[in-house]
């Protein structure tokens, strides 16, 4: 089993547009540990996709971070949008496990 099929959200998901960015998006993701074994999430290893599963090619922060069983951490994803691009829906860790999206919230500009 994949250390990721452990994850959940433990928030409703937020997203920022930039003002001087307008383009871009800031994804905040809070993910819950439900296992009994931390969980180790690299930036690398993680992908955001669409409604339609395709890539949105997210940079995320941090590089590294490990979440402890029954605690929360957070991430961030930056994200650009294009005419052809669907809401972010779920974000896949490369073994293949998914954590689903549930609608995002979006914010004022920053």
């Amino acid at each position: 089993m994949d250390a990721w099929e452990v994850l959940s959200l433990a928030r409703e998901p937020r997203e920022v547009a930039m003002s001087l960015l307008p383009r871009h998006r800031v994804l905040r993701l809070w993910l819950r540990n439900d296992g009994d074994a931390p969980v180790v999430l690299h930036r690398d290893d993680l992908i955001l996709r669409d409604e339609r599963g395709r890539d949105l090619e997210a940079a995320c922060t941090p590089r590294i971070q490990t979440i402890e069983p029954g605690q929360t951490g957070a991430i961030d994803l930056v994200y650009r949008v294009f005419a052809s691009t669907s809401p972010p829906a779920r974000l896949q860790h490369a073994g293949g496990a998914t954590v689903e999206l549930a609608a995002v919230t979006s914010a004022r500009r920053a």
